[in-house]
């Protein structure tokens, strides 16, 4: 059976290591991303539906500006049930510049309770900041 962290821990390995295919297994097919940036150094749509579009932005469109992505989620693992929220760190390059990039924020996650499946994320990105 799949977890809610097992497909949080399937994100992030899709998002880091740019591979898209794997968001059909941590994403239901009619997921809800929601985006709120809090900085103007980043920019992402508000609202996307479905995980293909969430592969294409988080995964597709991510991978063609950034590199050596590394994402870290603070705190304890999911304890079980549908929802989870928890603080994240994000250190990156930039493709074009080779500038490295770091950022933080909270992701709030809340799954299909029988499959653990995400089906709805709310990312909040408080701060990212391009590195001297």
């Amino acid at each position: 059976m799949i977890t809610l962290q097992k497909s949080i821990e399937t994100y992030i390995r899709a998002k880091d290591g740019n591979r898209p295919f794997l968001i059909a297994d941590a994403f239901t097919a009619d997921a809800e991303l929601t985006m709120q940036v809090n900085t103007q150094e980043i920019s992402f749509p508000g609202t996307v539906k479905g995980a293909k579009a969430i592969s294409n932005v988080l995964v597709s469109e991510f991978a063609q500006r950034y590199e050596n992505v590394y994402t870290f989620c603070i705190g304890e693992p999911p304890a079980g049930g549908p929802a989870f929220n928890c603080d994240w760190l994000v250190c990156m390059s930039e493709k074009g510049t080779g500038l490295a990039r770091a950022g933080f924020g909270r992701y709030e996650w809340l799954a299909v309770e029988d499959s653990g499946q995400v089906r709805k994320l709310r990312i909040i990105i408080e701060e990212m900041t391009t590195l001297p």
